[in-house]
């Protein structure tokens, strides 16, 4: 195994852990966890979106566990579909900031930008720094092998 293929299943391996972890705790917030470690963490307490995060979590479980050769596929889709979310999470906060700059702030009570800060976001900033680190090795043919 080259060094390059390495430092990626390492980074999917730390990928792994880290959205596994989040979306776990997530789930559990929306389903009644509480604490003051999870404001400080971003943890909103919703399912749908640790949910998500247990999907992409999965997708860079099974590039740790998939044949020789066939892992960094589903990595590179890991790093695609956090990517991918934190597009989505972007636009989330920039529709609140829309509208919280046309209808002020009756419509939209005590929010501010941190409130809109959620796990999908600074896991997603981590995901484009990997992309960026292998964007040789991110084509449409070696992501098709990991399904997307």
């Amino acid at each position: 195994m080259k060094e390059n293929d390495r430092s990626l299943m390492a980074f999917g391996a730390v990928l792994a852990v880290v959205y596994t972890m989040f979306g776990a705790v997530e789930v559990l917030a929306g389903l009644g966890l509480s604490g003051s470690w999870l404001e400080t963490l971003r943890v909103q307490g919703s399912i749908m979106d640790g949910f998500v995060l247990l999907v992409i979590g999965a997708v860079f479980v099974f590039g740790l566990k998939a044949e020789k050769g066939e892992g960094d596929g589903f990595v590179l889709m890991g790093i695609t579909l956090g990517t991918l979310f934190l597009a989505i999470y972007l636009a989330l906060l920039g529709a609140n900031l829309l509208s919280l700059l046309i209808f002020g702030s009756e419509h939209v009570e005590g929010w501010t930008l941190i409130d809109g800060i959620r796990p999908g976001l600074y896991l997603g900033l981590v995901a484009v720094v990997g992309g960026l680190a292998w964007r040789s090795r991110l084509s449409l043919a070696r992501l098709s092998r990991a399904g997307a």
